[in-house]
């Protein structure tokens, strides 16, 4: 369902595409664009959280991330350019400091 929608995208002559922890080489691969394909992973609250995720496909090329480098900075975020993993970075990182709040409770 998801996939569907992604695939009208590219008529719309934008490159820039906005998810969270979906698979960015999934929803890449049906635009007929993929090096064209990146992601941005906001974290919540938005209007509060500084950090964004850029998230990079394994078709990619680099003046894409800088697009979306350029956009989070626009928006007064921090940009961390991540390859798409599951968790990307942020989550990766704090899934071990949730399992040992797990323990100690």
């Amino acid at each position: 369902m998801k996939q569907a929608a992604f695939k009208e995208l590219p008529a719309r002559g934008s490159s820039l595409r906005i998810t969270s922890a979906i698979p960015i080489d999934d929803l890449a691969a049906v635009t007929g664009r993929p090096e064209k394909f990146i992601g941005i992973h906001f974290f919540n609250p938005v209007h509060k959280m500084p950090l964004v995720e850029i998230v990079r496909g394994t078709p990619n090329i680099t003046g894409d991330i800088g697009d979306g480098v350029r956009v989070a900075k626009q928006l007064k975020k921090i940009p961390v350019v991540v390859k798409s993993a599951p968790g990307f970075i942020v989550n990766r990182i704090l899934l071990p400091y949730l399992n040992e709040a797990g323990r100690c409770w």
